[in-house]
């Protein structure tokens, strides 16, 4: 009886002690997002003393659509969208485009190499963090993310205008050839899907990573256009990109310590090579720039094709780039029932 008494003593005392293990690792980290730092980060107060310091030739530019940006936008911020710096090949389209337009979408912002430029958009700078990435590809690293993008800025109270964007002078600017390393290929991705040094992350809704049907832009879909099929590369883990932002605050990066929450509960860590993929590259950009420039992963590598190109290589060579889907036919009817019924329920027929 002793003996089982001091046995069960024992595990009390070593589970106490692995609890206070894990309770400290977790408070290394800080639960402020004012220490979510990065060379290519920069807080709106900190962006607004650039732009008015005079110190550096700033440029601004804000990604998203042209209505949007009328509404309201920084003062002097110039704009651009997703088909300004993106191509199609053959079916595949939103894939980063050529040097050439991007040197000349650069210089038409009035953007050269001694050029600091400020990057942000309206909805946690996803597009902002998809057209720095493309930068970074081209050897252009003098650029910062506003972190929060325009609802951070206004949060903090500053300036704002609407309207169209200012004119500026054009410039001429020389990118470097594209480096890749950044960047990975539908072959790499076949490739890791059986390697365990690597893992794929799909980052995004969970009903495209399901394979489930939705309703989108007031009709139901069984995947987003674009793309030729649903489903998701075998082997991903969904992590969602939203969950590494506030977007229902501030719009800025979580802190560390929600960050690493986040990322160890999907057993997402550095030691592994990382490739992160959504419907075309772009909020996987997100994630991309999370993982490598703020939490440091050695190995990070955005899948540019993503999903449409994924579906378009699996619809003619299934048995090379095959597809995965949690939700099968049965399900998939099932969910298409209800989503019908709701609406149906939105829009009622008139039996008169």
């Amino acid at each position: 009886m002793r003996i089982r008494f001091l046995a069960i003593s024992l595990l009390m005392v070593l589970s106490q002690l692995s609890c206070n293990d894990s309770k400290a690792k977790e408070e290394t980290f800080s639960a402020s997002k004012y220490d979510v730092l990065s060379n290519y980060l920069v807080s709106a107060k900190e962006a607004l003393d650039s732009i008015n310091s005079g110190v550096h030739q700033v440029r601004i530019i804000q990604l998203s659509k042209p209505e949007d940006f009328e509404k309201s936008h920084i003062e002097d911020a110039t704009n651009l969208w997703r088909q300004d710096y993106s191509t199609s090949i053959d079916s595949i389209g939103g894939l980063a485009s050529q040097k050439d337009k991007i040197q000349n979408i650069l210089s038409e912002s009035g953007v050269d190499q001694n050029t600091l430029l400020l990057l942000y958009d309206r909805k946690g700078n996803v597009d902002a963090f998809r057209f720095a990435w493309i930068l970074e590809l081209y050897g252009f690293k003098n650029f910062k993310i506003i972190n929060g993008g325009l609802k951070a800025w206004t949060i903090a109270g500053y300036p704002l205008s609407s309207g169209p964007a200012k004119i500026v002078d054009s410039t001429n600017i020389a990118l470097e050839e594209m480096d890749s390393s950044g960047s990975a290929t539908s072959e790499e991705v076949r490739m890791a899907i059986d390697d365990d040094n690597y893992l794929i992350i799909d980052t995004r809704e969970p009903y495209e990573y399901n394979a489930e049907p939705f309703i989108y832009n007031d009709g139901i879909h069984s995947y987003k256009p674009g793309a030729f099929g649903r489903g998701r590369i075998p082997g991903s883990v969904h992590l969602n990109w939203s969950e590494l932002v506030d977007l229902n605050g501030d719009h800025r990066i979580k802190s560390l310590k929600d960050l690493h929450y986040d990322l160890d509960r999907k057993n997402i860590s550095p030691d592994k090579k990382i490739i992160v993929y959504c419907q075309s590259g772009s909020r996987s950009a997100h994630t991309y720039f999370v993982l490598r420039h703020i939490l440091n992963y050695p190995f990070v590598k955005n899948y540019d094709g993503s999903w449409i190109e994924w579906s378009y290589l699996n619809k003619n060579n299934p048995d090379i780039y095959p597809v995965a889907q949690n939700c099968d036919e049965l399900c998939f009817s099932d969910h298409l029932a209800v989503l019908q019924d709701k609406e149906s329920m939105k829009n009622p027929v008139n039996e008169e």
